[in-house]
């Protein structure tokens, strides 16, 4: 193994997430990360490295990234006019979400560079006619954003309005969920609503696109006992799931080549695998790849901000905490991004 190209990809994934919220575990270092790929086939540990520094330097939102998309937007015209101060105050700012705190620390952060550049406090804005903020992290299959807004458009929304859903990324299925979905509640209340999206970047998930998705999609299962049982179970119901077809990714925007991308999801999903056998009995949404309710493998999303990693991410990258008792299930892996949930929640309750 090439000592010195796996110590520099060791230092540099450490220093990506050196901001992120390592609440158990002390400091972003190159051991942490040592001790994470460690658990993963010898001969692939090098290949994981390079993958993940390669996805990491464009898909993970440090604080300074947040910060610096935020405050473009505050001053892009198509969304604000000519006058950014004006909008700013007449807007209303939504902090509804009903489960998780994304939120609340997003209008913080867009509060604070308001404050800075136009001083203008969140909290004080809003006035007839102003456009209505719904702002968060991520949407990938978008039930957290329908259950937010839906019952605010059909009972507090006033009868003329329009919403900035304003986020860092969405998965391409579920913004096309989430605005039917809306557009459904907009329709039935009989008002008159017209929602905007506003986004970082686009995650690209589509059925019909999964040779060129933007997640973990594998294009094989590996022959396997326990990985080609699972994989049965995934056929079931009205949309059974499918391997991707290899070889036709397009400028894809996340993978460096096919073969980094299928080391990556084929070491993922025996990971995960072996993650699920830990649990006694595992939730069916807990998925080798991610969170995901419909019949899979698991949503595959290689994105995460420095608050924290979504558990639609590959259960490998966020499973497990060192100082779980030994018979705990959490024992058994040491998790590379480890999340911080819900107060009060079990650490893999739905997020997004």
């Amino acid at each position: 193994m090439c000592t010195g190209e796996r110590d520099r990809l060791l230092r540099a994934i450490a220093n990506i997430i050196s901001d992120y919220g390592f609440i158990e575990f002390g400091e972003s270092t190159p051991a942490h990360v040592n001790r994470w790929v460690n658990q993963f086939d010898a001969d692939c540990q090098l290949p994981i490295l390079q993958e993940i520094n390669h996805i990491f330097s464009n898909w993970y939102f440090s604080r300074q990234r947040i910060t610096d998309f935020l405050s473009g937007l505050a001053r892009t015209e198509r969304l604000t006019g000519p006058d950014h101060e004006a909008y700013w105050r007449a807007a209303h700012f939504l902090d509804i979400q009903v489960r998780g705190g994304s939120q609340t620390a997003m209008l913080e952060l867009f509060g604070s560079i308001l404050r800075e550049e136009f001083q203008i406090d969140t909290n004080q804005c809003g006035t007839v006619g102003g456009h209505y903020i719904y702002i968060d992290d991520f949407i990938f299959s978008g039930t957290r954003v329908v259950t937010d807004l839906r019952p605010w458009i059909e009972r507090i929304a006033p009868p003329n309005a329009i919403i900035n859903i304003i986020v860092l990324g969405y998965s391409t299925y579920g913004q096309y969920s989430v605005n039917n979905r809306l557009q459904e509640a907009i329709r039935t209340s009989g008002k008159t609503i017209r929602l905007n999206w506003w986004r970082c970047l686009e995650i690209e998930n589509r059925a019909r696109y999964s040779s060129n998705s933007e997640v973990l999609w594998p294009s094989h299962i590996p022959e396997d006992p326990g990985a080609l049982a699972y994989f049965a179970l995934s056929q079931n119901g009205r949309y059974p799931w499918q391997c991707r077809t290899a070889g036709r990714m397009n400028n894809n925007k996340v993978f460096s080549s096919e073969a980094a991308r299928d080391t990556l999801e084929q070491q993922f999903l025996t990971a995960g695998l072996r993650i699920r056998g830990f649990c006694q009995n595992p939730q069916d949404i807990l998925k080798p790849l991610g969170f995901q309710g419909f019949p899979s493998l698991g949503f595959g999303a290689m994105v995460a901000t420095y608050r924290n990693c979504p558990n639609n991410c590959p259960l490998a990258l966020w499973w497990g905490s060192p100082n779980a008792a030994p018979t705990h299930p959490f024992h058994h892996w040491y998790p590379l991004l480890p999340r911080q949930t819900y107060e009060n929640q079990h650490p893999t309750d739905i997020e997004f």
